[in-house]
């Protein structure tokens, strides 16, 4: 945070008053922190800071396919956006998960997954429906279905 360095002192010499540091942040707000914190033992001055974490908002509205809200009313946009954000919350920790298990795909070494890769990969998934042994059963993988001689349907 070499910019901290050189911004903070400046900005110390131009008012007695604490400070109030605003950044928006990726992923590196403990850096943020800590380079403030070191400022502010370093100047011995006050610095207070509010660091926003700006997640992503391009994947946000096109993954979420928020391009254009479907309401002309303030509070039914506000509650569309709130539940995106709830599901792109529980995507992206279902995105994380999968990149640590037994069974996820081998490509680089990837910190993180889009939304729009966990949606393809994870979340549309072809499957159908079977009507077997007098219940409906979701079947994720149709290429096991085998006809048996009678017609029905046989799960292997």
């Amino acid at each position: 945070m070499k910019g901290l360095e050189r911004v903070l002192p400046m900005a110390t010499r131009l008012t007695p008053l604490p400070l109030l540091f605003r950044a928006d942040s990726g992923l590196c707000s403990l850096k943020i922190m800590q380079a403030i914190h070191a400022q502010t033992r370093a100047l011995s001055r006050e610095i207070d800071f509010i660091i926003k974490w700006n997640p992503r908002s391009t994947e946000f509205k096109t993954d979420m396919d928020l391009e254009r809200l479907p309401s002309g009313k303030f509070d039914t946009n506000f509650l569309v956006c709130a539940l995106a954000a709830v599901a792109i919350n529980i995507l992206r920790l279902i995105g994380q998960s999968a990149l640590t298990g037994k069974d996820a795909p081998i490509r680089h070494k990837a910190k993180r997954r889009r939304i729009k890769t966990v949606l393809q990969e994870l979340m549309f998934k072809a499957g159908r429906m079977i009507w077997h042994a007098g219940r409906w059963i979701p079947l994720l993988n149709p290429c096991v279905i085998r006809r048996q001689p009678d017609g029905q349907p046989k799960i292997s």
